[in-house]
């Protein structure tokens, strides 16, 4: 009996509390690290169902590292906080589009980007993007009788 009498203030509490808005994200993946320099790319992506008019991604990179150059997007740096915004060919960005720009840096061996936003926000799911180290090395297998060792 006491569950039925609380059905309905579960259902009351349901209705009445506003879901997590979507909102637009960006995210960071190192595409490549030579040593001396590294190459990375930001995905900015409208997550949101109406158009985004312009977008503006900021971040920080480590004491001791650069970024030179950059493609599709309109960079500008202030100490070591870059911004990155929509190039003049791209001022829209449509529902459940992305568009994606890229950059190289120097030196290597790029720990990643920290304090990422988008249009002021958090770049993704409430949580600044972390130092993404980028890609995984090689894998390897090592077959021995009946198993298989995966590394």
């Amino acid at each position: 009996m006491r569950f039925l009498l609380a059905l309905p203030l579960l259902a009351l509490f349901l209705v009445a509390t506003p879901a997590h808005a979507a909102t637009a994200t960006a995210s960071f993946v190192k595409t490549a690290d030579w040593g001396s320099g590294f190459e990375g790319r930001v995905t900015v992506t409208n997550t949101t169902s109406t158009s985004m008019n312009g977008w503006n991604v900021q971040f920080d990179v480590p004491a001791g590292f650069s970024i030179p150059s950059a493609w599709d997007a309109v960079m500008s740096r202030s100490g070591q906080r870059y911004t990155f915004t929509n190039p003049s060919w791209a001022p829209t960005l449509a529902p459940g589009a992305a568009a994606t720009f890229g950059f190289t840096g120097n030196p290597g061996n790029f720990p990643g980007i920290t304090g990422c936003t988008l249009n002021g926000a958090a770049c993704g799911d409430g949580e600044p993007t972390p130092g993404v180290p980028g890609r995984p090395g090689s894998a390897s297998a090592t077959a021995t009788g009946t198993s298989i060792a995966l590394s």
